[in-house]
């Protein structure tokens, strides 16, 4: 995460994807690898619901944090 933008009550986060490109996400966006969801955004992470396998073969939920980038915010 870089960084957020805020329209009205709209709170979107940026991203930066490992290949470099940026994308914009807001709560419900899907991400990742883990058919991950954006459940929250505040200044300094955001927030997903992701679905793995664990080692037994059943599916289930995992939540993670993506933490706002302080280098980023350096540059």
């Amino acid at each position: 995460m870089v960084g957020t933008l805020q329209k009205g009550k709209e709170v979107n986060a940026l991203i930066r994807a490992p290949d470099g490109n940026l994308y914009r996400v807001k709560i419900g966006s899907y991400m990742g690898q883990n058919f991950g969801m954006v459940t929250g955004i505040s200044e300094t992470e955001t927030s997903l619901k992701e679905i793995v396998e664990d080692s037994g073969g059943d599916w289930v939920e995992r939540t993670s944090v993506l933490a706002l980038d302080e280098m980023e915010q350096k540059k």
